[in-house]
């Protein structure tokens, strides 16, 4: 293996000790990472409320949403259709602020901006939420723009901080000014490389709004086979039935996740390092003392 890009390729005695080593350094770095910024974030923070704070995160979701695992008879085939293998996919973005309280979702479609689906297919989408085209059903500055605009600005009403990964749209100059500017509302990007033990989200919520959605998809009464298939769904009843399924997903997640959210943003009562800490101290040490300390803090 390679110590470094570029460089020559070095023998070892023992390859899997040495990359168990490399994943526990990593995992090490990483919880420094998280309490260094969990102690920023709480010195700089500290004067708001759990009503003041937000988190932003973007997923992307599929219509299809076929077994991880497939299970197939000895020497037989074991493809999946093509329809599950290229689905429909959106981009949901999902925001929530740390007292448990769920903004509405954008759901960022592919088209064109002015096109069909844009000017005539919306309309009769579920109120109450968000939706925008964007050539691949990416999030991208102008989506960006509106979403500040007509989802936070409308839920911010003091001086509030947002919470959010590095990516470009996010913290573009445009990014702050709207933020600052219009919004009255600080951003506070994560450290890079660090979402998954810094972002409140991708912690504790994303990973049940997905088991959400799975769960969902195999409820929903309809046939999901190869897209030629005579009685298979259009791609425009697959949207409205992607957007339904997203939003009974988003409604489903416990409102405890949430206070969850507000522990890892260091806004209970506590010191902040411990509680960044404390989500990945079980991967890393296995002390039966430290599993309890952890119970009490999350109960306090």
């Amino acid at each position: 293996m390679k110590l470094e890009p570029g460089g020559r390729y070095e023998v070892f005695p023992d390859p899997p000790g040495l990359i168990e080593f490399i994943s526990y350094v990593k995992q090490t770095d990483l919880a420094e990472v998280q309490s260094d910024f969990a102690a920023e974030f709480h010195r700089e923070y500290i004067a708001y409320g759990k009503e003041c704070v937000y988190n932003v995160d973007e997923t992307g979701i599929f219509y299809d949403m076929p077994p991880r695992y497939i299970c197939a008879v000895r020497g037989g085939s074991s493809k999946i259709s093509r329809g599950e293998k290229h689905s429909l996919r959106m981009t949901a973005v999902l925001t929530v602020r740390a007292d448990g309280t769920k903004l509405p979702i954008l759901f960022i479609i592919k088209g064109v901006s002015g096109g069909r689906i844009d000017s005539g297919e919306l309309s009769p989408f579920p109120p109450g939420q968000l939706y925008a085209v964007q050539e691949d059903a990416w999030m991208d500055k102008r989506v960006w723009a509106t979403y500040l605009r007509d989802v936070l600005g409308e839920a911010i009403e003091e001086p509030s901080v947002v919470l959010l990964d590095n990516f470009e749209s996010h913290v573009s100059g445009e990014s702050y000014n709207i933020m600052y500017e219009e919004i009255g509302a600080h951003l506070c990007a994560l450290p890079s490389n660090a979402t998954s033990v810094c972002q409140p989200l991708d912690v504790g919520v994303m990973a049940p709004f997905k088991r959400n959605l799975r769960n969902l998809w195999l409820l929903e009464d309809i046939i999901v086979g190869d897209d030629d298939h005579p009685f298979s769904l259009t791609s425009r009843q697959k949207r409205m039935a992607l957007v339904k399924r997203s939003i009974a997903a988003w409604g489903l997640v416990s409102t405890k996740r949430f206070a969850a959210v507000s522990r890892k943003l260091s806004l209970t009562e506590g010191c902040p390092i411990i509680l960044a800490l404390m989500y990945t101290a079980r991967d890393l040490n296995p002390d039966p003392f430290l599993y309890h300390f952890d119970a009490v803090a999350l109960n306090h």
